[in-house]
Order: C-alpha cells, then structure tokens, then sequence
C-alpha cells in the first residue's frame, strides 16, 4: 500500500475512534467501561492467539475464555487490597523483564519461544492492562484522558519524527522503523504537551513541579510505550506476521493499535495505586 494512502488510513481511523473513546471515558457507566474494556482485552487475546501460530478457532477461543476468565477474577475481586498490589506489581515488573527479551532478540533474531511461553506473556499483559483501566476511571479519570491523550500524541510524534529525522534504529532485527530519533522526537513533544495538560489541570503548579513532573510523564510514556510496541513486534517476528489481524484499517490489528498502552497502564496505575 503507498504510504499516503496507509496514512489517510490511520488519520481516518483515528479521527473516528479518539472521540469515541473520550467519549466512553467520560460519559458511559462504570460498569459499562468495565464490559467496553473487557471486550477490548477479549479481542486482544483473540489476536494474540495469532502471535502463537494457531489456525483453528477452537483452540483461539479456548484461549480468549481462559484469559477472559482470569480477568473477570480479578476485576470482581479488585477491591481486595492484595490482588491490585499483586496483580500490578507482577505485570509493573514484567514489563521491566521484557525489556531483557527484546534486547536477547536484537542479539539473536533467531531466537524461537515454545507457544507455551508465549501464551504465558499473553497473562502477564493482557488482565493486568484490563485491571489497570477499570481502576483509574472511577477515582482518576483526569489521569486516564490524560495518559490516553499522551500516549496518541507520542504515537504521531514519533511517527513523524522517524520518518523525517531518523537514522539511528533502536532494534533493527525487532522493528526496524524505531528510530532513536523518533523517540527523542516523541519524548519532546509529548514533554511540551504534557506541561501545558498539567498546568491547565493546576495553575497552581510551581514551575519546577511542573516541568519535572510533565518529564517523568513524558519518559514513562515514551520508555514503556517503546518497550510494548517492540515486544510485540519481537512476537510478530516470531511467527512471520506484519500485523496482529486486520481489526483497523491504516493500523493492522488491535494489538498493533493498543501495544503501547497494554504496557503504559499496569505501570502507571502501580505507580498511583501504591502512591495512595
């Protein structure tokens, strides 16, 4: 596809899809949020059963509904201070784990996981994402538009910014299109962005607070988006696929779409459960 026409596709398909999201964040029920996200995490397993090379539907849906299963176990039973504490905590470190794999995966492109051990990655990302979005909404729904809105402008910025700028890959063997330059690009942007989001949300705010504050954002942002982006391109690798399925057009599959979030919401949402 000529490039122009994939990014009419993805400005298309955002500019349909960023309001109603804002939208279902501020205005559908609680527990219609937690159905909306609930199916989002189903559809991901969904597609995940791809990243493990199965074609039959029976064992792809044996795997959504045991995923599925596990997640509603921990939603029901969220407000129980134990299973946040554990659940964000395991998924928090997790994701610093995988920061190992990718880098054992640049070094040895060759590298294979048995399924199992993919299937088990799939835990450890998806419930945990679901829990995360479930618990910021009621009592930190300012926090949630705010980490979403960053999190579409950190996209485009390193979008824009790899494509004009950059020359230094980050992983080529994982993504080759992640430039170090995009990534500063992102970081920048999303800086400047998140700073004046801050200070619209706090005049109060002194300057200092609020430019160190809207930098840890903008880092945190930036460093476990890249890291959720690269782990599933590192599986796509794995299987021989481009995209996680065709859910959206301009975008691939939802996974393509919501990797970077999938790793930016179980750790922010740690840092403010155990900051409270």
């Amino acid at each position: 596809m000529h490039p122009k026409t994939l990014l009419q596709k993805r400005l298309w398909t955002a500019l349909i899809l960023i309001p109603l999201v804002i939208i279902a964040v501020l205005k559908v029920s609680d527990l219609f949020w937690c159905v909306l996200t609930g199916y989002m995490i189903a559809l991901g397993a969904w597609e995940w059963t791809a990243l493990l090379g199965w074609q039959a539907w029976q064992k792809r849906l044996g795997y959504v509904l045991c995923l599925l299963g596990i997640g509603i176990l921990v939603i029901v039973y969220r407000h129980w201070v134990l299973v946040p504490s554990l659940v964000l905590s395991i998924a928090s470190a997790w994701w610093l784990c995988a920061i190992g794999l990718i880098i054992d995966f640049q070094k040895r492109p060759q590298r294979r996981y048995p399924t199992w051990l993919t299937a088990l990655f799939g835990l450890y990302v998806l419930p945990p994402a679901w829990l995360g979005l479930v618990l910021l909404r009621p009592k930190h729904v300012t926090a949630l538009l705010l980490i979403l809105v960053l999190i579409w402008v950190a996209d485009t910025a390193a979008y824009f910014s790899g494509r004009r700028w950059g020359k230094h890959h980050l992983a080529n063997h994982v993504s080759p299109g992640k430039t170090l330059e995009g990534w500063l690009g992102a970081c920048l942007v999303t800086w400047c962005v998140a700073a004046g989001l801050i200070y619209g949300l706090n005049p109060q705010a002194t300057f200092s607070m609020l430019i160190l504050g809207s930098l840890i954002t903008a880092l945190l942002i930036n460093s476990f988006g890249l890291i959720g982006d690269l782990f599933e391109s590192l599986l796509k690798r794995q299987v021989g696929i481009k995209d996680s399925g065709k859910f959206l057009p301009g975008h691939g599959g939802l996974l393509d779409r919501i990797d970077s979030l999938l790793a930016i919401i179980p750790v922010i949402t740690c840092l403010i459960w155990f900051s409270h």
